[in-house]
């Protein structure tokens, strides 16, 4: 009985001392994750969705555009709890800024650096497409042999 108890107790350890090594790992990578700004004048109106994954969890978010102006942010993220609503306010900084370039939220730094790279996502799939749009709609110039 006491070998099968020593034995319980070292195996929680080893896994906590793993777990607990993932989860620093993974705030390290999120933490040091670099934002690129999006200019905002190549972005058409519309809807966008974006994600990021970070320690395990994926943070989506939905931002409208008009006339090239962030106008609305939703964060959409399963786990919910306090980190997740204290990182949400960081949108009203990139809404208020019309940038990505804003200070993290203290006290959810990782859940807001998550957020942020979210909306970079979805800014950057938006300015892909229209860039992809405007090469398909351009005709080829005509040859004046």
């Amino acid at each position: 009985m006491k070998k099968t108890f020593v034995i319980i107790v070292v195996i929680t350890a080893i896994a906590a001392a793993i777990t607990g090594t993932a989860a620093f790992i993974g705030a390290r990578v999120t933490a040091q994750m670099q934002i690129k700004n999006i200019d905002l004048s190549e972005i058409p109106d519309g809807v966008y969705k974006g994600e990021q994954k970070y320690l395990g969890f994926v943070t989506q978010v939905v931002v409208h555009v008009t006339r090239h102006r962030i106008t609305r942010i939703d964060v959409f993220e399963a786990r919910g709890g306090r980190y997740v609503e204290k990182a949400k306010k960081v949108t009203g900084k990139i809404i208020a800024k019309q940038s990505l370039d804003v200070d993290t939220i203290t006290g959810a730094t990782i859940t807001s650096k998550a957020i942020i790279k979210a909306v970079e996502n979805a800014l950057r799939t938006a300015q892909d497409k229209h860039k992809k749009f405007e090469l398909n709609v351009n005709p080829a110039p005509k040859s004046t042999s």
